[in-house]
Parts: C-alpha cells; sequence; structure tokens
C-alpha cells in the first residue's frame, strides 16, 4: 500500500472514530451506571462516584477531541492517531479500573460485571473500525486485568477447573475479539478501496461523457454554423437539373434526368431535415409569434394535401369550428402539421385522415387522426427519438431518416405547444396539438397570387455563390428572361 493511500486510510479511519464517539458516551455510561450501582453496596460513595465522574470525563473528552481531529489537517496524520489511541487508552484504563471493585462482589454481581466488560470490548470492534491498535489500547487494560481478577480471586463454593477455567475463557475471548478486529480492519481497507476505485471509475466515466456531450455540442454548432454553405450546392444542383429538364432531350436523357431530380430531391429533403435539427440542438432557432387564423390556415393545408390522400385511396377530411385563432410562428407550427399530416399518410395503408379543431377550455385542440398501423404501447415514448422508425429496422432511406416527430417533439417545445399522442396497434394513431387561443385581429387582408410570364423580362440576380447564379441564369434563361 503506499503512502498516500495508507494516510487516507488514516484520514477514514478518524472519520469513524469521531462519528462513533458522538454515539457511544451515553450507552456506555449507563453500562457504567449499573457497575456503580452494584459497588454503591461496598464502597464508600466517594469511591464509586469519583470512578463515574472519571468515566464521564474521559467519554466527554474522546467526544470532543475526536470530533475535532479529522478537520485538523495543521496537526500530521500520525500525530492525530496517536492521539486518538492514548485516548482510547484511556479509556481502557478506566473501565479496567472498575475491577477493583470486583473482591467484593459477589459471583453474580462479578458475573454482570464481566459482561458488561467484555460488552464494551466487543463494541470497541465496530467503533474503533478495527483499527488493531487502538483496539488494543482499549481492549487490554479491561482484558487482562480481568482474567487476572478471576484467577486471582476466584468465587468461593466453584470447583478447581471452573476457577483456572474462568480466566482462560475471557484470554481466548480477548483473542477471538482480536480476530474480529482484524477482519473489520481488512473489511475496511477493502471497502476504501472499493471506494477509491468506484471514484475513480466514475471520474473517467463523467470525462468520457463531458468529451461525448462537448462532441456532440462541436458537431452541433459545427452544422449550424455551416448551414447555409451545405445548402448552397445543393440548391445550385436543384437549380442546374431544373434548367436541364426544361429543354429538349432523347427519351433515354429523359428518364435519366427524371432520377437525378428525385435523387437530389431527396438529398436536400435529408440535408435540410439534418440541419434543421442541428440548428434545433444548437437552440438557434429563435420563434416569431404573430397572429394566426386556425382555421384558414388548415383549409388551405387541406386542399394542399388532398390529391396526396387521393393517390393513396385515402379520404382526407376537415371538421371542426370554422372561427380559430392562435398566437404563433406559422413557419414552424406549418412545419409541425406537414410531418403530422406526411406521417399520417406514410403509416395509413386504407381508410381514412381526419383532421380535427376543437375548443379545449382556453385553448384549440388539433387533431391529426388516421386508421393507419397505429403505435404499440412498448413503443409509444421512443417515437419522438432521433432516427427511430417502428416500420423500417433496415434503414431504408425510401422511408426517410425518422427525424419527422423528432423535429415535432422540438418545435412544439419551442413553441410551448402541448403535444399528446393516443394509439392503439392496428386501430389508428392520433397526434393532439394544444394552443392557447388568442384574440382576432381586426382586420384581416387577403392577397391573391396570379400566374405572371416572365418572357423578355430583365432580371439582375445577385448571390454570393457562382454556382447558384449560373445555376438561376440558366433556369431563368429556359423562361425566355434576360438574365444579368
Amino acid at each position: 500500500m503506499c503512502i498516500r493511500d495508507s494516510k487516507r486510510i488514516e484520514s477514514e479511519y478518524l472519520q469513524v472514530l469521531a462519528t462513533q464517539a458522538s454515539r457511544v458516551p451515553l450507552p456506555v455510561f449507563v453500562a457504567d451506571l449499573i457497575i456503580a450501582s452494584l459497588a454503591a453496596s461496598y464502597f464508600h460513595a466517594a469511591v464509586w462516584g469519583g470512578w463515574l465522574v472519571l468515566v464521564a470525563l474521559i467519554l466527554v473528552t474522546r467526544w470532543r477531541v475526536l470530533g475535532h481531529l479529522p478537520s485538523r489537517d495543521d496537526i500530521p496524520i500520525e500525530r492525530r492517531v496517536n492521539i486518538a489511541i492514548w485516548l482510547s487508552l484511556a479509556n481502557g484504563l478506566i473501565h479496567g479500573g472498575s475491577l477493583v471493585f470486583f473482591t467484593e462482589f459477589t459471583i453474580a454481581e462479578r458475573s454482570i460485571q464481566t459482561l458488561i466488560l467484555a460488552g464494551l470490548v466487543t463494541g470497541a470492534v465496530g467503533t474503533t473500525a478495527g483499527h488493531l491498535r487502538t483496539f488494543l489500547a482499549f481492549t487490554l487494560p479491561v482484558i487482562l486485568p480481568l482474567a487476572l481478577v478471576w484467577g486471582l480471586y476466584p468465587a468461593p463454593d466453584i470447583s478447581q477447573l471452573t476457577r483456572v477455567g474462568i480466566p482462560l475463557l475471557v484470554l481466548f475471548l480477548g483473542l477471538i475479539f482480536v480476530g474480529l478486529a482484524k477482519e473489520y480492519s481488512r473489511f475496511f481497507i477493502d471497502s476504501f478501496r472499493i471506494r477509491g476505485r468506484q471514484s475513480e471509475l466514475n471520474e473517467q466515466l463523467q470525462k468520457a461523457l463531458d468529451d461525448a456531450i462537448a462532441a456532440n455540442e462541436a458537431k452541433t454548432r459545427f452544422l449550424a454554423s455551416a448551414s447555409h454553405d451545405l445548402r448552397q450546392p445543393i440548391h445550385a444542383l436543384s437549380l442546374f437539373t431544373g434548367a436541364l429538364m426544361r429543354r429538349q432531350h432523347s427519351p433515354e436523357t429523359t428518364e435519366i434526368l427524371g432520377h437525378l431530380s428525385t435523387a437530389v430531391e431527396n438529398l436536400a429533403s435529408s440535408m435540410s431535415t439534418l440541419l434543421d435539427m442541428s440548428k434545433l440542438d444548437a437552440g438557434l432557432v429563435e420563434p416569431h409569434p404573430a397572429p394566426l387564423d386556425l382555421r384558414a390556415y388548415l383549409d388551405q393545408l387541406y386542399i394542399e394535401f388532398l390529391p396526396q390522400a387521393g393517390e393513396r385511396s385515402l379520404e382526407l377530411e376537415l371538421v371542426g369550428s370554422r372561427e380559430a385563432h392562435v398566437l404563433t410562428d406559422s413557419e414552424h407550427f406549418d412545419r409541425i402539421m406537414r410531418n403530422l399530416l406526411s406521417n399520417a399518410l406514410h403509416y395509413t395503408r386504407q381508410g381514412s385522415i381526419r383532421i380535427e379543431l376543437a375548443s379545449a377550455g382556453d385553448d384549440w385542440a388539433i387533431t391529426v387522426r388516421d386508421t393507419g398501423m397505429g403505435i404499440p404501447e412498448s413503443e409509444q415514448e421512443r417515437i419522438f427519438e432521433e432516427f427511430y422508425q417502428i416500420d423500417n429496422p433496415h434503414r431504408d432511406r425510401q422511408n426517410g431518416l425518422g427525424l419527422g416527430l423528432a423535429i415535432v417533439k422540438r418545435l412544439s417545445s419551442l413553441l410551448d405547444i402541448r403535444i399528446e399522442v393516443t394509439s392503439q396497434e392496428d386501430a389508428g394513431t392520433a397526434f393532439t396539438l394544444i394552443l392557447p387561443k388568442h384574440q382576432p385581429p381586426r382586420q384581416k387582408t387577403d392577397s391573391d397570387a396570379s400566374s405572371v410570364s416572365l418572357g423578355g423580362v430583365r432580371i439582375l440576380c445577385i448571390d454570393d455563390e457562382s454556382e447558384v447564379r449560373a445555376a438561376l441564369e440558366a433556369l431563368l434563361s429556359g423562361m425566355g428572361c434576360q438574365v444579368e
């Protein structure tokens, strides 16, 4: 054992002694009162009373001194341990001194005194944490005199075998107590080493965890800060692809361009989703609440998703209140609703999808309910995890990345929207968003979009990426524009 560990173990011993010194004075003093009460029948009060006062002084002194020793870093640890040993010796001597009453006691009273002293020695195994020198400092002044008085002053009317056997039995018990103290000490040291090893492992684990968190945060910050740079090449590729598809090609080339366009769209969608997740994790997304006509928005969303539902032979319904207004970030809220509806379309093979708008006290409840495959109860806690998909164990990218509901969860938290899920396997799923009601604005303005021909229009394109400028020029020129 190294010197450092030895000193740390000695410090642990002192801490145990300090703790026990505050607990044992009262029960020990009560035991000593029993001995003093027995002696009161044979000795003057000054004798047994003086002994009792000395016992009290020793107990109080040990309590006060041992209680401060662990924190006395100005005193070397070896000296503090020696102080504890000397206090234990004083305690043992004063208790061994009670044997001056032994010669006057009856055989029954001697037995009671012996049991009390043996009990104190037994307790010392634990109160000294098996620290051998401290334990022996208390035990030897008690056990050796006890065996001696039983040998020198045997009780009358007992056999010669008993007269010899009792002192030997006392000595034998003393040896047993010493063995127990050694075992306790070994257990204490092993426990110390285990706790030290556990502490080292905890520190290593914490460091590894901190490093992992730091690496994840660095990755998130990088992706969030590099979002624009990562999107620009894909944006340019989309524009070039669009420009190529507007030109005349052979059927084979047109088919290849179609596959290329699909691949670019999938890449753009996946990259956009990943970058959006990174920005959300990095805390770079700030909501901008504004009044939203909820029913008008849902009407528009219903019209937009109606053809997709028809392609899958699904019925799409919109039911509920005709007047509903909330205060929220319309862009992020739209992302939430689109993800929920896309999810419902993906997991519903037959039946219907309902968008329900209902009043719920001071809130509006928007529910997207489907008749799809449902979510097993055991999986419902995990559906908002990143990259988790119930029906895509082989990670087929055609089924998406598994980030839709993770984004829904993060955006809902960002906008203070409560989200609830109810589902039953093979019986469909319902996602409900809870938003506080908002007083509708006084005026409402509508803007109508109209198709505009760009033929012959002169357009100035400004962008810091040459590839994007070239792609825009190719696309707009194909529409008949004069591009600079």
